[in-house]
């Protein structure tokens, strides 16, 4: 059998993207391709097929590699993440100039929203290659989560990633802090690696009916299931436009109601008229406080939630959709040559 080498440090794969890499790995195979992982450019030969996950890595190839077929999934903007996350215009300018140099040598590439297309388009034109996009997912719907006892009658919420800034948990926990002093009972659960930030952050705000915890990805869905309401709120900014947040998929799949706002673009059109949904136009946290209390007065049936959002899996999230597409896109692009 042929091999796909999946050439990417170890730090840009975790248990989050497995899902997508697999969906891609499955398309590969049927041109008869293996997934492998390699980690350095002396694991690429000459005629490599390869399949990257970042601009730098098909940088690397172009220059050492010319003759390597490369296609690449694009997770994000990175010169707008390096500005965002570390507040760097020497990392945006350098990531800049690996996506004007290293799009050239990709024959083709996986994207993750419209929007980052509609990005990718406008700021390349011809230059970008042939572009194909699947949203991120990491779960299946899990019919028994909806049938939790309780689940829909406790204002229980949850959070489950990690504590940087930009994943908003500052405003995420103002927003519980007005949420409980309406509904005393509320509980916030955050499922997060970095239990030492989370904990200073919660004690600075006084806080009170919050659990910290962590799980695995293989338990991520059972665990959610005892919840509600599960946070995913994020700030207008490029870096949030063009994003699919797995958050929301897995909450969804898990019979958790998102809090969120429009600024995901793909979502704030995919999701506009999803119900039961909490989902503001701008991050307010008395806004989101009080579409939170509203959705709470609101008397839910949880087979009426199953379904409902049964319908987005069928028709956007479940990657088993995408398949034929991105087994064609891959032909077209020459992946079966």
């Amino acid at each position: 059998m042929k091999e796909l080498l999946l050439y990417c440090p170890p730090s840009q794969l975790n248990e989050a993207t497995e899902w997508y890499v697999g969906t891609l790995a499955k398309a590969a195979a049927d041109f008869g391709y293996a997934l492998r992982h390699v980690t350095r450019l002396a694991d690429v030969g000459a005629d490599s097929t390869v399949l990257v996950v970042q601009c730098k890595g098909a940088v690397k190839l172009r220059l050492f590699r010319p003759r390597a077929r490369i296609w690449m999934w694009m997770q994000g903007v990175y010169p707008e993440e390096a500005r965002l996350h570390m507040g760097s215009r020497s990392r945006e300018a350098l990531q800049r100039f690996f996506e004007w140099f290293g799009l050239p040598a990709l024959r083709g590439v996986v994207l993750v929203s419209e929007a980052m297309r509609e990005h990718f388009s406008a700021r390349y034109g011809r230059r970008m290659p042939p572009t194909f996009v699947m949203p991120c997912v990491n779960a299946d719907l899990g019919n028994d989560c909806f049938e939790q006892p309780g689940k829909y009658a406790h204002p229980r919420f949850v959070y489950a990633g990690g504590m940087h800034a930009w994943q908003c948990i500052g405003e995420t926990l103002d927003v519980f802090k007005r949420i409980r002093s309406q509904l005393p009972q509320a509980t916030l659960t955050l499922l997060t690696r970095e239990g030492d930030a989370a904990r200073v952050m919660v004690q600075a705000r006084g806080i009170e009916g919050v659990e910290i915890d962590h799980v695995p990805l293989a338990e991520l869905q059972s665990r959610l299931a005892g919840y509600k309401y599960g946070f995913v709120l994020r700030r207008e900014h490029l870096v949030n436009q063009v994003a699919t947040p797995t958050k929301v998929s897995s909450y969804m799949a898990a019979g958790v109601i998102p809090i969120t706002t429009t600024a995901v673009r793909d979502y704030a059109t995919v999701l506009r008229d999803v119900q039961p949904m909490v989902m503001t136009e701008r991050l307010d946290v008395d806004a989101v406080a009080a579409a939170v209390l509203a959705q709470e007065r609101q008397v839910l049936q949880p087979t009426v939630v199953r379904d409902s959002y049964r319908r987005v899996f069928d028709s956007y999230f479940d990657h088993a959709l995408y398949g034929p597409g991105l087994r064609e896109f891959f032909r077209r692009t020459g992946l079966g040559r």
